[in-house]
């Protein structure tokens, strides 16, 4: 995982996790519109596991991890704040994890499960 400065132009630091690939992380306004409120822990979806990661990005470390089906890939947040989806590739699936359990909760089957945003829409608009 690299810390990258975008201002001066550096990496700041590698933090590096054995027997881990870490691949894709939530970001915000490009998997969707919201995320979530626990800025102290960050969720790394990870190729080898495979699984999510979550790491305490403050300590450097992983905190808790949910394992998944093959090549977990992009992951959104959901609108109403308690649920995040991830696509599992080789599987074709969008898993739908509690974000106060970290466990998979749902698991939807999708054709080519691999990019995912959320968006909310109120009734009645």
């Amino acid at each position: 995982m690299v810390i990258y400065d975008p201002i001066a132009k550096k990496v700041k630091e590698e933090i590096h996790f054995a027997g881990r690939y870490p691949f894709h992380t939530l970001k915000p306004l490009q998997d969707g519109m919201y995320r979530p409120e626990d800025t102290g822990i960050m969720v790394l979806s990870d190729h080898l596991g495979p699984s999510l990661l979550w790491v305490d990005w403050r300590e450097r470390r992983i905190v808790g991890e949910t394992k998944l089906g093959q090549q977990p890939f992009h992951s959104s947040y959901d609108p109403e704040g308690n649920r995040m989806l991830v696509t599992t590739n080789v599987d074709g699936m969008v898993n739908v994890i509690d974000m106060r359990t970290r466990l998979v909760v749902q698991k939807v089957p999708v054709t080519k499960a691999h990019g995912i945003v959320t968006v909310g829409i109120q009734a009645g608009q």
